[in-house]
């Protein structure tokens, strides 16, 4: 019984730090977001659908585990052989593949540049290997086949924004410049590196 409650005692604080994580996240974003739209975007519904993609890229660092100003450290662990874990580990590499869906379909559904599919893949390529060579400041593996995986969920991504596109009619229309996606890649790496993991640790000392 005492190793039961410690159990469940265990699954009650992970969750309520996953809690901690995600209202701090979503509270200092909200906030970046709105002093963006006031001093750049200036159309409240074009910054609720960058805001959106903010929230799937915060997710990401998250999911990752890419570093913060709390946890940064240099940890060379790399597996350059492609496919063969893969086979060992389907289970995570099909989760690889869907978690970059929404950059596939967020990049060309928000900005005409990236209707192109060259453009897209592109920035889908150079965002899975940023992720990999940031976790070389952290204890996660730097895997090839992360890169791969997460690749081939951009190409997904993008082929169901070409079936949506098509199923629309084509009456898909961006008023967004394409400088936007940079700032707010910029504004998420700021927020989930330096504010958001100190605003969690002050809240975990609290619970």
């Amino acid at each position: 019984m005492g190793a039961e409650n410690l159990g469940i005692r265990l699954m009650g604080y992970a969750m309520a730090n996953m809690l901690i994580e995600a209202v701090t996240s979503l509270i200092l974003l909200v906030l970046a977001f709105a002093l963006l739209n006031i001093l750049r975007f200036r159309n409240t519904r074009r910054a609720l659908r960058y805001a959106l993609f903010g929230f799937y890229l915060a997710a990401v660092y998250s999911i990752v585990g890419l570093p913060t100003v709390q946890f940064l450290t240099f940890d060379a662990t790399l597996n350059l052989i492609p496919f063969i874990p893969m086979k060992e580990d389907l289970r995570n590499s099909v989760l690889n593949v869907i978690l970059f869906v929404p950059l596939g379909f967020f990049l060309p559904y928000l900005w005409n540049r990236y209707r192109r599919m060259g453009e897209t893949l592109l920035v889908g390529f150079c965002a899975t290997l940023a992720i990999e060579l940031g976790q070389l400041l952290t204890y996660r593996v730097t895997d090839i086949n992360d890169i791969l995986t997460n690749f081939a969920g951009c190409i997904a991504g993008y082929l169901l924004f070409r079936i949506y596109f098509l199923f629309k009619g084509g009456r898909i229309h961006t008023t967004g410049k394409s400088a936007d996606l940079w700032i707010i890649l910029g504004t998420v790496f700021t927020v989930m590196f330096f504010p958001q993991p100190i605003a969690a640790s002050f809240l975990y000392k609290l619970t």
